[in-house]
């Protein structure tokens, strides 16, 4: 199984991405894990038009994975619901996830319609460089679930 997280624009954070480098050296263990970064759009283009632009190069990156959109509009799980769908789809023989983070005005179009499942990690809103942390964590914390490992207490 590989985990791709794919996310518009760069996160700067040293912090931050420290800490989904140790997310990920954890869930290497178990999965391939890979990150891509899209290039932010800018210029004197509309909302639209930038994020039509940053969202050829999502789907190009996502290819036929099984895609997850993060979106501040999607499905609530708890962890424990998330950890499920996450059995569901290894067990299923999905062969690649990925987890998409839009930029600044969301997702196109096109990678919402292309999107199997819209996501919300909660109803606050996170800085960009924090997301893909809170990402990471998340899925580190249904692995483990899955796994029976004490690092999710109920």
């Amino acid at each position: 199984m590989h985990l791709k997280l794919v996310s518009v624009g760069k996160i700067k954070d040293a912090a931050m991405r420290a800490a989904v480098d140790e997310y990920f050296k954890r869930l290497r263990r178990h999965y391939e894990v890979s990150w891509v970064e899209i290039k932010k759009e800018s210029g004197n283009r509309t909302p639209e038009e930038l994020t039509t632009r940053e969202g050829e190069r999502v789907l190009k990156a996502v290819g036929d994975a099984y895609l997850i959109l993060l979106d501040e509009k999607g499905k609530l799980v708890d962890s424990r619901s998330f950890s499920e769908r996450l059995r569901r789809l290894v067990d299923g023989g999905t062969r690649e996830i990925a987890f998409v983070i839009g930029g600044p005005y969301g997702h196109a179009g096109d990678v919402r319609a292309r999107a199997d499942w819209v996501w919300s990690l909660s109803p606050l809103t996170f800085t960009h460089q924090h997301v893909p942390m809170l990402l990471a964590e998340q899925i580190y914390r249904a692995d483990s679930i899955l796994r029976g490992e004490p690092y999710h207490n109920d």
